[in-house]
């Protein structure tokens, strides 16, 4: 960049109110702050999140964006500068070449970048809806490929999709894609309540990007999709996992605020019913209900009670949601717990050997989808119910009139509805078949188990008694191969002892015959002898 367009990029900064008193040739006649940062510009990438900001604000909007604007600017001046004060007739090239080539001024840039990056945020979480919510309800939402993931506005006609390529923002009225981008993510997170903005996560950070465009307004380092939580049109709730605080931003002024009360996760945020700016916070082991209060500053957070929960519970996305109304919500894993969000009591349904699986809410504030089956029970695997509270009962559903059994609710339309490839359905009604009492069905399975363990024993016990019978007749067939060894052995010894005997006989034949003929041969001679 030439010395000309240096001073131009200076004075660019005027025209916002930022800085105040440049000469064209250079040399500046403001603050030692004000110098120092039109010698050291901010980034481009500042510049035009500052441009667009403004742009997007209200004039009330634009002075307090200014305001706070010129304080982080003065303040990246003072840091980066340390002790150097730029003398009254110092020239930009002089300043520029007094700071050197620090990574301070990048470093806040960077800081400058986020902030502007969550006000721009906060511009559109106080907007309205991005789309209205439908009139008729669609019968299908439709991705391009097969559908992995899929969240939903609460208070617009948006879906968020995560398909095996792309990541997808639907329209529900049009059922067309709004924005539409290669998936470059490791995980999707929740869209805000109008649907103008969505979090993703990228390795260990999380973005925060506007749902029409799909542009990065801010990135917040540590902190994973799970763990962000949209509150308000103002303020969302995350855990950092560099420090395991737990922390309220304020998108209206950038702020981070600590939340010392909240400790040992971060799981589950949802609204404290008919009670505005409270919430119920929610950890593996612990519910609390705090109170976001704001003023003309950064808002406060007060702790207003908390309780123990009767079990970990971790609140994942297809185990755990919030009824209809907003007065309960539930945790499906392993076994079924809701809590009441008035007074955050929890109730345990007790349904061994049911073993929860999976759980959904459903259009009916009174009900919760369960997915379940009992252990060793084949007959009784993966089966799928509606759960009353009121009645306590269950409903099996027949899933095999449904095209799938990934169940989800669609809240701005209140329906229920399951993900099928890359299909969406909406479902008029949950076919089931009658409710049954709990205790019944429950006493049904334990039944049911009690029976396959008699039949597992029964088993076990033929299989042993086969082995037991096997082993004794290895054992039999060994005897016999002794005993067959042991004759085979004496009846070897017998003919050793018999070609022994016979051996001896025949070497005493032997030395017989040989007597006999010495004797004769003696005898023949002596004849010889005596002969005339």
């Amino acid at each position: 960049m030439t010395m000309k367009y240096r001073n131009l990029a200076a004075c660019t900064l005027l025209s916002t109110g930022l800085l105040g008193g440049c000469n064209m040739d250079g040399r500046l006649t403001f603050s030692a702050e004000d110098k120092i940062n039109a010698a050291v510009p901010v980034s481009e990438a500042v510049r035009f999140s500052q441009v667009t900001l403004l742009e997007q604000a209200t004039p009330e909007q634009q002075d307090d964006i200014k305001r706070q604007l010129k304080s982080r600017l003065r303040l990246r001046a003072l840091e980066c500068a340390k002790d150097y004060t730029p003398p009254w007739y110092a020239s930009l090239s002089d300043i520029r070449e007094k700071m050197g080539n620090s990574s301070c001024f990048a470093e806040g840039d960077a800081s400058l970048q986020t902030w502007l990056g969550l006000r721009r945020a906060g511009l559109q979480l106080s907007q309205p809806a991005l789309r209205e919510i439908p009139t008729t309800v669609p019968p299908y939402i439709v991705a391009s490929s097969s559908i992995q993931n899929a969240r939903f506005a609460d208070k617009a006609g948006v879906a968020l999709l995560e398909a095996r390529e792309t990541i997808e923002v639907m329209d529900l009225n049009a059922n067309k894609a709004i924005h539409r981008a290669s998936k470059d993510t490791s995980a999707i997170g929740r869209l805000s309540s109008n649907g103008r903005l969505y979090a993703v996560g990228l390795g260990q950070r999380l973005q925060i990007r506007e749902s029409a465009t799909g542009t990065t307004l801010a990135d917040l380092p540590s902190v994973y999709p799970h763990e962000f939580h949209w509150l308000d049109d103002r303020t969302a709730l995350y855990k950092r996992n560099d420090t395991h605080k737990t922390f309220l931003l304020d998108f209206v002024s950038g702020a981070e605020i600590e939340l010392p009360m909240i400790q040992r996760g971060l799981t589950a945020v949802v609204p404290a019913p008919g009670t505005p700016n409270q919430f119920v916070v929610f950890t593996s082991q612990q519910a609390s209900r705090i109170e976001v209060i704001r003023g003309a500053g950064k808002p406060e957070v007060r702790l207003v009670s908390e309780r123990n929960l009767p079990r970990p519970i971790h609140w994942a996305t297809n185990t755990s949601g919030v009824l209809p109304g907003g007065k309960y919500a539930f945790d499906a894993s392993r076994q079924l717990t809701v809590v009441n969000l008035d007074d955050m009591q929890a109730r345990e349904v007790q349904t061994e050997p049911l073993y929860i699986q999976q759980g959904s809410a459903t259009p009916d504030a009174d009900k919760i989808i369960i997915r379940g089956f009992v252990q060793g029970a084949p007959s009784y695997g993966g089966k799928d119910y509606v759960f009353s509270l009121s009645a306590n009962t269950l409903a099996e559903i027949d899933v095999s009139q449904l095209p799938s059994r990934n169940f989800t609710y669609v809240p701005s339309v209140n329906r229920q509805a399951v993900i099928n490839d890359s299909k969406i359905t909406l479902l008029d009604h949950l076919p089931t078949r009658p409710p049954v009492p709990l205790s019944n069905v429950v006493a049904t399975l334990v039944d049911a188990a009690n029976q396959h363990k008699l039949e597992m024993f029964s088993r076990e016990q033929a299989m042993q008694d086969t082995l037991l019978r096997a082993q004794q007749n290895r054992e039999a067939f060994q005897t016999r191969l002794m005993r067959d060894e042991d004759q085979r052995r004496f009846e070897m010894q017998a003919r050793q002892r018999e070609l022994e005997t016979n051996q001896a006989r025949r070497m005493r034949d032997m030395e017989e015959q040989r007597r006999q003929m010495e004797n004769e041969r003696r005898l023949r001679r002596e004849s010889l002898t005596t002969r005339p």
